[in-house]
C-alpha cells in the first residue's frame, strides 16, 4: 500500500508540475500579445496625433476616471514629474514612466494588466511626447535616447523612443492589479531586473536611468529570486516611421 501511495505521490506531482508550466506558457503569451497590441497602439497613435502619448499613473485605482489616461495636460511628461510618476528632470531626452495609457489608446482597461494580474509599465522619451515631435524629429534622427541592453550588457539601441514593460512572474518592482503605490517586493538578486525596475532588491528606487535590459526570461517551477523573467519591447524613431517616411 505504501508503494501505491508513494506512485501516486509521484504521478500527481508530476501532474502538478506540468499544470503550473502550462499556466506560466498561457500567462507569457498573454502578456506577449496584449504588449502586441499595445505597439500596434503606439503607432497608431503616433501617426493620428504627430507624437507619443505620455504614461498614465500606474498608482491609480481602477475605478478612478483617470485610470489609464495619460498624464493631464503632459505636465507630468514633458514638465514638473509628479510623486507618481517614474521620471526625472533634464534634457528633452530623458525618460518618462508609468503604466500604458490604455484609454488614451483606445485599448481595454484590461490591456494594461499583464498575464500574471500586475500593470503593464510604459516608458517614453519625453522629446517624443511634444506636440509635432515626428514632424520635427526625422525619421533616420540618431539623438541618443533610452538604452536597451542584451544578456551580454550591450547596447541593441540606444535610441529607444518608448519601452513596455511586464515584471515577468516574479513582478519584483510591479504595481498590482488594484493600485497603489506600493510595489511589490520579490527580493529579487537579479541585477537586470533591478535595472528595468530601477529599484534595489527590496524595491528601494534608485532613479530612472533610461536604462533597460531585454534578454529571454527564465521559466522556472515558481518564481525565483535569482532569475530574470521580465518581458520587454521596445521602439525607436525609426521604428515608428510612416510608410511615406
Amino acid at each position: 500500500m505504501s508503494i501505491v501511495i508513494a506512485i501516486l505521490a509521484i504521478l500527481a506531482g508530476g501532474g502538478m508540475t506540468m499544470f503550473i508550466a502550462s499556466l506560466q506558457r498561457q500567462q507569457m503569451q498573454e502578456t506577449v500579445d496584449k504588449m502586441l497590441t499595445i505597439q500596434k497602439a503606439l503607432h497608431d497613435y503616433r501617426i493620428a496625433f504627430e507624437r507619443m502619448p505620455c504614461p498614465a499613473d500606474a498608482t491609480l485605482s481602477t475605478s478612478s476616471q483617470f485610470f489609464g489616461v495619460e498624464a493631464e495636460n503632459k505636465e507630468d511628461c514633458d514638465g514638473t514629474p509628479s510623486a507618481n510618476f517614474l521620471n526625472v528632470d533634464g534634457s528633452d531626452q530623458d525618460p518618462k514612466g508609468g503604466m500604458v495609457p490604455v484609454k488614451t489608446l483606445r485599448l481595454p482597461d484590461d490591456f494594461a494588466i499583464d498575464g500574471w494580474g500586475r500593470r503593464i509599465m510604459y516608458f517614453v522619451s519625453a522629446d517624443m511626447t511634444l506636440d509635432n515631435s515626428f514632424i520635427t524629429v526625422a525619421a533616420n534622427d540618431v539623438t541618443p535616447r533610452m538604452t536597451v541592453n542584451d544578456a551580454s550588457g550591450n547596447a541593441k539601441s540606444t535610441l529607444a523612443a518608448y519601452v513596455l514593460l511586464s515584471y515577468g512572474s516574479n513582478g519584483h518592482g510591479a504595481y498590482s492589479r488594484v493600485g497603489g503605490i506600493a510595489r511589490i517586493n520579490m527580493a529579487s538578486a537579479n541585477l537586470d531586473e533591478q535595472e528595468n525596475c530601477d529599484c534595489s532588491a527590496n524595491v528601494v528606487a534608485t532613479g530612472l536611468n533610461g536604462i533597460f535590459v531585454q534578454k529571454d526570461p527564465s521559466q522556472g517551477f515558481l518564481a525565483s529570486r535569482n532569475i530574470y523573467d521580465d518581458v520587454l519591447m521596445f521602439g525607436t524613431r525609426s521604428d515608428l516611421r510612416t510608410a511615406a517616411e
